[in-house]
């Protein structure tokens, strides 16, 4: 059988630890080589949603660097910088 291809406006929606956060496949796709653009490419089938076991404080604020880019304003705070790095890493 084969798979389904996977469709760059697609909308999919992720379980960050219990929180849920809806995107679209293409933004977790624009940087190759993340772990979040790996896990969409083996996992993703466009049903469902997928499930990423981490703390959610951060999530949101991976989602807006992949949307944003280069345009991204990372915290002000050192430990909240810090914390975002370590997450994003």
């Amino acid at each position: 059988m084969e798979e389904p291809q996977l469709a760059y406006g697609e909308r999919v929606k992720i379980n960050v630890g219990g929180q849920m956060f809806e995107t679209s496949l293409s933004t977790l796709t624009r940087v190759d080589g993340t772990v979040l653009s790996i896990m969409v490419a083996d996992r993703w089938r466009g049903q469902g949603e997928l499930f990423v076991d981490r703390d959610p404080t951060h999530f949101a604020k991976v989602l807006n660097y992949l949307r944003e880019g280069e345009n991204f304003v990372a915290p002000s705070e050192d430990d909240a910088r810090e914390s975002l790095r370590r997450e994003a890493e």
